[in-house]
């Protein structure tokens, strides 16, 4: 168990020196992704003189809304990479495909929570007082079932990306037109029930309502199901890492096919 940790933890360090910022840039950069896209979406809505689906500030609601959504998507984008470019490089002898899985699910995670503890901090800085959320542990809870999602989603798009190479172009572009089927601007309790019930099939929805919900305290949450976001996450991973079990050969031939072709010209 301890030797396993150690070697997550050694992964985490290589992921990290790995990228272009490291550390407290790492969190930068993180930080200023979400931020810039909030004020943007800010400006737009206050030009259209749109209010705040709820809780009164549009800033709270969007930032509420768009970390856990940064947390299942990146977690998911970041895991589907495991099988190409530099982490084909930087493979450890003792380092098992679940140990990277664990490992960058584990720090996309704690990067974004530092992101959303970042944002709470300044935003109480420059005065909003009110700004903690209500149910810290719940928020917590949600971010882990995200994360999970995330996990899930990643190992699942790797099978088909061996199989189907496209896929890991047409993947990104399909995962954010889910922004506007995941209760991001609006509350999902709140909107017509014909689309409400496609939107809470997106479970990324149920994450959004539970970190919602976590803040506010007294969020709208009839349409949340956590039970549907664990096992959606749940069963993605189990049926990811099986899959990804049975693929692995027909991996490693076509990359050797792949090399031997590289050679040869």
């Amino acid at each position: 168990m301890m030797h396993r940790l150690r070697v997550i933890n050694t992964i985490i360090y290589m992921e990290i020196l790995s990228r272009p910022r490291k550390g407290g840039g790492l969190i930068l950069s993180s930080l200023l992704e979400p931020i810039s896209l909030i004020i943007v979406l800010m400006v737009i809505l206050t030009a259209i003189g749109q209010d705040a689906a709820f809780g009164g500030s549009i800033f709270t609601f969007l930032v509420t809304g768009f970390i856990p959504i940064f947390v299942a998507m990146r977690v998911a984008l970041r895991v589907m990479g495991i099988d190409r470019g530099r982490h084909k490089r930087m493979r450890l002898p003792s380092a098992k495909f679940g140990d990277y899985v664990i490992a960058i699910t584990a720090l996309e995670t704690l990067l974004y929570l530092s992101v959303a503890v970042s944002i709470l901090i300044g935003c109480y800085l420059i005065g909003y007082e009110d700004i903690f959320p209500e149910h810290p542990l719940y928020i917590l809870l949600s971010l882990v079932l995200l994360a999970l999602l995330g996990m899930g989603v990643g190992v699942t798009n790797i099978v088909i990306i061996r199989i189907l190479p496209i896929w890991q172009l047409l993947y990104p572009p399909g995962q954010r037109l889910l922004l506007f089927m995941s209760g991001l601007f609006y509350v999902v309790d709140y909107v017509h029930v014909s689309v409400r019930e496609l939107v809470v099939f997106n479970p990324i929805s149920h994450g959004i309502i539970m970190f919602r919900d976590g803040y506010y305290g007294n969020y709208p949450d009839v349409s949340l199901s956590v039970e549907y976001l664990f096992m959606f996450g749940f069963s993605a991973l189990f049926l990811g890492s099986l899959l990804e079990r049975f693929t692995r050969k027909f991996a490693r031939d076509k990359a050797s096919l792949d090399d031997f072709s590289t050679d040869a010209v």
